[in-house]
C-alpha cells in the first residue's frame, strides 16, 4: 500500500510538472495593435503554480525595423502606488529592445509559485503613467482589478528608479491575496540572451 501511495504521489508530481507552461510577455509591445510602444503584450495573464513567465525584450517578427527603446519589467510592492519597488524582489533592470529577427533583446524568466496576483510596471521615464503595466492573475473586478491598477498607474507620482534585487539568481515569485506589500519571497530574475518573443501561450495577430 505504501509503495502504491508513493507511486501515485510521484505520478501526480510528474503530471503537475508536465502541465506547467511558459507564457511569454513582450516588453515594449502594444497588445491592442501589435506595434512597438509603451506596453506589455499581453497586459495580463492567468498562470498556475509552476508556470514560467518569460519577459522578452525582443520584438516579434512582424514588427519591421523596430527602434531601440529602453524598458524594464519591475514588480511593484503596492497596488495603490505602482512605482514603489523597494523589496519587490523582481526587476529586470533597464534593457534595450531588440528583435527576434536579429537575435537581439534579452529575456528573463519568472517562476510562479501560487495563484495570487502579481503586479509589474516599466520604471523608465513616464512609461508607467502612460499605462505600461502588467499583471499576473488579477481579479476581474474590484479594487484589485487590472482596470484599477491601470488607473493607479496613470495617476502615479514619479519615483526615482533604483534597480531592485542583487544579482540575477533565483526567479521564483509568490503573490499576495491582498495588495502587494513587498513582504513575500519574490527574487531577482534569471536572464537569458536567447529571445523568444514569438512564442507564448497567448495568440497574437501580426500587423500587416
Amino acid at each position: 500500500m505504501a509503495s502504491r501511495f508513493g507511486s501515485l504521489l510521484a505520478l501526480s508530481a510528474l503530471a503537475s510538472y508536465a502541465a506547467a507552461v511558459v507564457q511569454t510577455v513582450t516588453v515594449g509591445l502594444n497588445e491592442v495593435d501589435g506595434k512597438q510602444g509603451n506596453g506589455f503584450d499581453p497586459s495580463f495573464i492567468v498562470a498556475q503554480p509552476g508556470d514560467d513567465i518569460e519577459f522578452t525584450f525582443a520584438m516579434n517578427q512582424w514588427v519591421k525595423d523596430p527602434i531601440t527603446v529602453q524598458h524594464t519589467a519591475t514588480r511593484t510592492v503596492d497596488l495603490w502606488f505602482p512605482m514603489l519597488t523597494a523589496g519587490s524582489g523582481f526587476d529586470t533592470g533597464i534593457h534595450d529592445t531588440g528583435s527576434v529577427l536579429t537575435n537581439t533583446g534579452e529575456s528573463f524568466t519568472l517562476r510562479v509559485n501560487d495563484t495570487n496576483p502579481l503586479w509589474f510596471f516599466c520604471a523608465v521615464g513616464n512609461h508607467c503613467q502612460q499605462g505600461m503595466v502588467f499583471a499576473v492573475n488579477p481579479p476581474q473586478t474590484g479594487d484589485g482589478s487590472m482596470e484599477k491598477f491601470l488607473e493607479n498607474a496613470k495617476a502615479a507620482t514619479k519615483v526615482d528608479y533604483t534597480p531592485g534585487g542583487t544579482s540575477p539568481a533565483s526567479s521564483d515569485a509568490s503573490g499576495s491575496s491582498q495588495a502587494p506589500t513587498g513582504s513575500d519571497n519574490a527574487s531577482t530574475p534569471t536572464p537569458s540572451t536567447t529571445p523568444s518573443g514569438a512564442a507564448g501561450s497567448v495568440a497574437r495577430r501580426p500587423v500587416l
